[in-house]
């Protein structure tokens, strides 16, 4: 099932390309041939992946849209500015928010996805068109969120997080992905949390003078998890004097005494 004008990807990606050139010109060269378009079982526009070990609908079979009111009833978004959606599908999350960011023009909703392929398909819609109009909707494509890429996620959304980070962040993700993506799902929640924090560190420090040191620690927080352990070297080096030194610049000055 195709939708009913494939002419619709080529304005779309050329408003994106006014957001984003380069996720635009990777969207464009993506294969989406895995992707199928398909209907659900009272007729919406659906996607249906088929792969090596599993096949599965990107969307409720049973309802799109269904599926779309029941987690907007479910996630009680009042006391929140932004909302972070982890996978944009073919758009349904949008008819139900749009309600919640018709309360303020102060709200946005910032859909995150990263599988290019995917957004090539929503493009090819109707629905693109509109979400891509609202000045309250923004949809980013981040690279594929493992521990070593956490920098790269960082750097991606920087502009976001500046934009942002005063206002009270909610996150979720589609339930498709809540299954399949459930570890990238938990460290892009991690990640936006260091990300806004990380901003509102360097905002105070703006404001009362503080040195660069805060935020310095800050960042380096989002690589411990994925940095090398001493535990490794417990007990292998016994009788071995070693000196410990922080890779700093102001270590250069240093290395005649480190001699």
């Amino acid at each position: 099932m195709i939708p009913e004008d494939r002419s619709f990807f080529q304005s779309n990606i050329e408003r994106y390309k006014n957001y984003d050139p380069l996720a635009a010109e990777i969207i464009e060269k993506s294969n989406a041939d895995q992707w199928h378009f398909f209907l659900t079982h009272v007729g919406e526009l659906n996607l249906y992946k088929k792969t090596e070990k599993k096949n599965y609908f990107y969307h409720s079979p049973d309802g799109a849209l269904k599926e779309a009111f029941d987690w907007y009833q479910s996630a009680n978004l009042k006391s929140y500015d932004i909302a972070y959606i982890f996978g944009i599908g073919l758009g349904y999350f949008y008819e139900p928010i749009k309600e919640w960011l018709s309360g303020s023009p102060e709200r946005a909703v910032i859909f995150l996805e990263d599988d290019p392929a995917v957004l090539k398909r929503f493009f090819e819609t109707r629905k693109a068109e509109k979400l891509l109009l609202d000045p309250q909707v923004y949809i980013q494509l981040m690279p594929t969120l493992i521990k070593e890429t956490a920098s790269d996620f960082q750097d991606k959304l920087q502009n976001i997080f500046k934009a942002f980070y005063d206002k009270n962040g909610f996150f979720s993700s589609l339930p498709l992905y809540s299954k399949i993506k459930a570890k990238e799902c938990e460290e892009l929640r991690k990640q936006i949390f260091f990300g806004n924090k990380g901003h509102q560190i360097v905002s105070t420090e703006m404001v009362i003078g503080i040195t660069d040191t805060m935020k310095n620690v800050y960042y380096k927080l989002l690589r411990m998890e994925g940095a090398v352990s001493f535990s490794a070297l417990e007990g292998k080096l016994k009788n071995i004097p070693a000196l410990i030194c922080g890779a700093g610049p102001s270590i250069s000055k240093e290395i005649p005494l480190i001699k």
